[in-house]
């Protein structure tokens, strides 16, 4: 079990949010008040949907451009044989 929890709490800019999911490469966090109680999660989920919203929001008015999956896409891979020990693929 994790003791030491990263959270964001809900006054948090979005901007900021994204930030500790990626800081932190984790792909959730849970959103608590003042006196740490929990209010609900931020996830990469609130994250995609924010992103196509807006995206499709400048779509509307003419502002994106052309971009594809593969001008976004990680292109940095790591290669696992299928022999690779669970341990090490982790690590």
């Amino acid at each position: 079990m994790v003791r030491d929890v990263i959270t964001v709490t809900p006054d948090d800019h979005v901007l900021d949010a994204m930030r500790v999911l990626l800081a932190r490469q984790i792909t959730g966090t849970p959103v608590v008040d003042g006196q740490r109680r929990y209010l609900g999660v931020f996830s990469e989920k609130c994250c995609l949907e924010l992103i196509a919203g807006t995206a499709e929001a400048a779509a509307g008015v003419g502002l994106v451009n052309e971009a594809t999956a593969g001008d976004c896409m990680t292109k940095k891979l790591i290669r696992l044989s299928e022999d690779t020990n669970a341990v090490d693929a982790m690590e």
